[in-house]
């Protein structure tokens, strides 16, 4: 490997039960992206799965380094948007991949943001019983949550991924460049994810979101690149040690997805991005901490402010709150008709909760929609 190129070490791996694999995050990585596959026994077809706007913008600089490398491509552009990640769209790329005799040894590659990730996850799944698949995220959200952990899926009308597998990819790429083709609302839906880690387990983390929104909102290269790598180091350590969501850990890592799910259900994703409906379902489970004796007022003013720094909405004006409400009975972590709340106890400090009285959350949703 040319060593006057950035470095190409894996930054930190991924020792889940089911599978092992290699988790870089640097800056300049889709330049060596063939480089690095050759390394890792790809040969063979690429299949690449991307959006059309992601393709625009990155397309051509990977298939320039695959070509270098020797390595074929096929290319399936979708359109942007959570409306895509639909059994629709999986049907089109089955039919695709099957008409470009695709084989279980080929590999497909999600480029894109947490969308393509989740559906070319689930494609991969599901296609032959299961073939490898890359992600490569392009956005701040996709690189510190989507990319790892292995949680694949599609969207139906009635919910977010509940169509769905755990299945983890053979390798994690996150070229950091790609964050400075993001648009500021992107990029700030990047970092409610990268700061909800900092909420439920690293308090270090959230006071460095706190002291460098104005560095970090620009992207200060190496301050960008520490947070950036720690986020994802915290999602990889919680899917080493409950991959599947048994013992209780990876749930923390939803923390304001039960709300923030449920908002996007019911606006059909169109009005919020996902980090963006997530700092408002952040803002609520705060609300219910402090409703419980949980959490300290303090706490929560100090981290709904720390949000609205990074241009995060912690509201939701205009919404139907009861159709909120409806949507949260369809949360994948219901059991029992109870749903399983993640709250704080204090900052870097989480709990899984089923026993929030139901007053409190249609009080707190009703005031954050009105």
């Amino acid at each position: 490997m040319d060593t006057n190129q950035p470095s190409m070490n894996p930054t930190f791996s991924v020792n889940a039960p089911s599978s092992h694999y290699l988790v870089y995050a640097e800056n300049g990585l889709l330049n060596e992206l063939g480089n690095i596959l050759k390394t890792q026994g790809v040969n063979g077809t690429v299949y690449i799965i991307s959006d059309a706007n992601v393709w625009s913008s990155h397309g051509e600089q990977l298939v320039t380094s695959l070509n270098r490398n020797k390595l074929e491509s096929r290319v399936f552009t979708v359109d942007a948007g959570e409306a895509t990640k639909s059994l629709s769209t999986a049907n089109q790329l089955y039919e695709w991949l099957a008409s470009e005799r695709c084989e279980r040894k080929s590999t497909l590659l999600a480029l894109g943001g947490g969308m393509i990730g989740d559906l070319t996850g689930f494609v991969a799944a599901t296609f032959l019983r299961g073939i490898p698949f890359i992600q490569i995220p392009t956005s701040l959200s996709a690189m510190v949550d989507a990319s790892i952990g292995g949680k694949t899926a599609v969207n139906l009308s009635s919910g977010k991924n509940l169509v769905g597998a755990f299945y983890q990819p053979a390798l994690v790429l996150a070229d950091l460049n790609t964050l400075r083709t993001l648009p500021p609302r992107e990029l700030a839906s990047g970092w409610a994810e990268a700061i909800k880690h900092g909420l439920i387990l690293d308090s270090e983390l959230f006071y460095m979101f706190e002291e460098n929104h104005n560095e970090l909102i620009n992207l200060e290269p190496n301050l960008t690149r520490s947070v950036v790598q720690r986020s994802m180091e915290i999602k990889g350590k919680i899917v080493e040690q409950d991959e599947k969501e048994t013992t209780g850990l990876r749930m923390l890592l939803n923390y304001g997805h039960t709300i923030g799910h449920a908002l996007e259900s019911v606006t059909h994703y169109s009005s919020f991005l996902h980090g963006e409906a997530v700092s408002v379902g952040m803002v609520a489970a705060g609300r219910i901490s402090v409703s419980m004796g949980m959490l300290s007022n303090k706490d929560l003013d100090k981290y709904t402010a720390v949000l609205t720094n990074y241009g995060l909405p912690t509201s939701c004006p205009g919404v139907d709150p009861d159709a909120v409400l409806d949507a949260i009975q369809m949360d994948k972590k219901v059991k029992d008709k109870k749903v399983n709340w993640i709250l704080l106890t204090g900052i870097g400090q989480s709990v899984v909760s089923s026993a929030v009285d139901t007053r409190v959350v249609q009080d707190t949703i009703k005031d954050l929609c009105s």
